[in-house]
């Protein structure tokens, strides 16, 4: 919505978060595809793998945002990591950087599952964050 709709979007907060596929490290990517490959296997016997490859499908071959539609989000974002993410540190700068009103918050000892690993440090972030006035 931010990209397509930059007026209807008033703040948003991304966590973990790619805007291409090739920003994910080698060793995360070489267990999707593993994932995605026997998922693809397993597909004719049950709904469950056919889930797990469409989202592991997500992981490997999406998205393409260009960086142009990046420039184009006029609204607050905030991109948070963790320190051991499988994105890296410079990628989610370089997108905080392209939006027009970016921030980031690297997440101390964190993965990519920050929301199940360190609920209470991202709900303070992510509140700390909605509570600054926008205007």
């Amino acid at each position: 919505m931010a990209i397509y709709q930059p007026k209807r979007q008033k703040q948003m907060v991304v966590i973990g978060t790619n805007y291409d596929a090739r920003q994910i490290k080698w060793w995360a990517n070489v267990f999707s595809v593993a994932g995605y490959f026997f998922a693809s296997l397993l597909t004719p016997l049950s709904f469950f793998f056919r889930r797990i490859k469409a989202q592991m499908g997500l992981m490997i071959f999406y998205p393409h945002i260009k960086e142009e539609e990046l420039a184009n989000i006029s609204a607050p974002m905030l991109a948070i990591i963790g320190e051991y993410d499988v994105v890296s540190k410079a990628d989610t700068k370089k997108m905080v950087d392209l939006v027009q009103r970016g921030e980031m918050a690297v997440i101390h000892n964190g993965t990519h599952f920050l929301i199940r690993q360190k609920p209470r440090e991202l709900h303070d972030i992510i509140a700390s964050f909605f509570d600054k006035d926008v205007t």
